[in-house]
C-alpha cells in the first residue's frame, strides 16, 4: 500500500545488546586484534568482552604467565589505539582450549575478533590454529586480524616500492 506507515516501537529493554568478544594471550597481533575490536566497538556501541584463556594442565607446552597481566597489559597496549570515545569492556579468565573456549563465549555474540598467527609446522599439526577452528565452529562472525595489519590506519601497511 502505498503511503501507508507503520511505527513501532521498540523499549530499551527489548533491545539486544550488541556485543564483540576478543580473545588475547600477550601477543603482538592480539594486541591489534584487541584494539581492532575497541575501535569497531565504539563504532558499533558495543560492549567489548576481553577473553584470555588458561590452558588447561594437560595442554600446557610451557609454564602459565599471569592471565591477569596478560589482560591488563593487552587493554593498556591497545587503548593507546583506540579513540578516545572507548566502548564498555569487560574482561574475563577461562580455562581451556582457546579455540573451544572462544567460540563457546561468543555463541549469542555478534562477532568474535582473533589474531591471525604464523603458525607452522609439528606446532599447529599439533595444536591447531585458533583462528581456523574458530572460523571453522563459531556461530557468529568471525573477524581474524592479519600480522600486518595497522590499528592506527585501520588497513595493511603500503607495500616498500619496487
Amino acid at each position: 500500500m502505498l503511503g501507508h506507515h507503520v511505527r513501532l516501537h521498540v523499549s530499551q529493554s527489548a533491545m539486544k545488546t550488541s556485543r564483540i568478544v576478543v580473545g588475547v594471550d600477550g601477543s603482538p597481533g592480539s594486541h591489534r586484534a584487541l584494539a581492532w575490536a575497541l575501535q569497531e566497538g565504539a563504532r558499533r556501541q558495543s560492549m567489548v568482552d576481553i577473553v584470555t584463556v588458561v590452558p588447561s594442565e594437560g595442554e600446557r607446552s610451557s609454564p602459565p604467565t599471569d592471565p591477569e597481566t596478560t589482560l591488563a597489559d593487552a587493554v593498556a597496549s591497545a587503548q593507546g589505539l583506540t579513540p578516545d570515545s572507548a566502548p564498555p569492556m569487560r574482561t574475563q579468565v577461562a580455562t581451556g582450549t582457546p579455540a573451544d573456549v572462544l567460540t563457546r563465549l561468543a555463541a549469542d555474540a555478534d562477532m568474535l575478533v582473533v589474531a591471525s598467527h604464523a603458525t607452522t609446522g609439528i606446532r599447529r599439526e599439533a595444536l591447531g590454529s585458533t583462528s581456523e577452528w574458530c572460523t571453522r565452529f563459531a556461530t557468529c562472525p568471525v573477524v581474524v586480524i592479519p600480522k600486518a595489519f595497522d590499528p592506527t590506519t585501520r588497513r595493511r601497511p603500503s607495500p616498500p616500492p619496487t
